[in-house]
């Protein structure tokens, strides 16, 4: 029996995991804008090769544990697929948006980390598609009959 004290840690355990998500998508992104401002010999340009594809794994790894965490619990609220296809989409289009609105120059070093090659940029990809598949797909979870269904009369 799922009670809604459990279904809440649910939902605060996907929440912080998009959190956790976005953190790590942003230490990789400086992670790797610091790689490529130390580049001086083709052995630093080789170990790029190796550690580039080795973080879009490591990110794409932590992508998949969220949403196997999504899939095996037992249920979580309709607004954590909001939320996941909201943020998804603000940062998606943050970029654009960027360029259209008159906002203060301090916000505007925000476009290195939203930039289209970022892996923040592919977290928001991921994080959308999430939210609105788990929208599309997403059932009520029935409430189960404490006693396994057998009734006394």
């Amino acid at each position: 029996m799922q009670t809604l004290t459990s279904r809440r840690l649910n939902d605060l355990l996907l929440v912080s995991g998009l959190i956790g998500l976005l953190i790590l998508a942003i230490l990789l992104d400086i992670i790797r804008r610091a790689m490529f401002d130390r580049v001086e010999s083709i052995g630093d340009e080789q170990r790029m090769l190796f550690l580039l594809p080795l973080m879009q794994l490591m990110l794409m790894l932590a992508v998949l544990g969220m949403i196997w965490v999504a899939l095996s619990t037992a249920g979580y609220s309709r607004w954590v697929a909001g939320i996941y296809l909201v943020v998804g989409l603000l940062i998606l289009y943050a970029l654009g948006l960027l360029s259209m609105l008159p906002l203060p120059d301090a916000i505007y070093v925000l476009v290195l980390y939203l930039s289209i090659d970022s892996y923040l940029f592919q977290i928001g990809g991921v994080a959308a598609a999430f939210g609105l598949l788990s929208l599309f797909f997403w059932k009520e979870v029935k409430p189960s009959i404490p006693d396994g269904g057998n009734s006394v009369i």
